[in-house]
């Protein structure tokens, strides 16, 4: 099964595969402290913290679709 990035699988994303779509779109890591990562793109930054089971927090995948028309892609 392929996890898309829409609304209806925001608790199913892995914190991996989040941190890999975004390096994917061009973001880069900023830096790591404790258990956040904070990514960047121009003056873009995204703040992630892995939930339990490795999975991404669903608030977190709302903040990264949100930043993809910046990007000039469609969610």
């Amino acid at each position: 099964m392929t996890t898309q990035i829409a609304s209806r699988h925001d608790a199913d994303f892995s914190f991996n595969q989040l941190c890999s779509l975004l390096t994917g779109l061009g973001y880069t890591l900023r830096k790591a402290k404790g258990s956040h990562i904070v990514f960047h793109h121009g003056t873009s930054f995204v703040n992630l913290q892995s939930a339990p089971g490795g999975k991404a927090k669903a608030y977190q995948i709302r903040l990264v679709r949100q930043e993809l028309p910046n990007l000039n892609l469609k969610p």
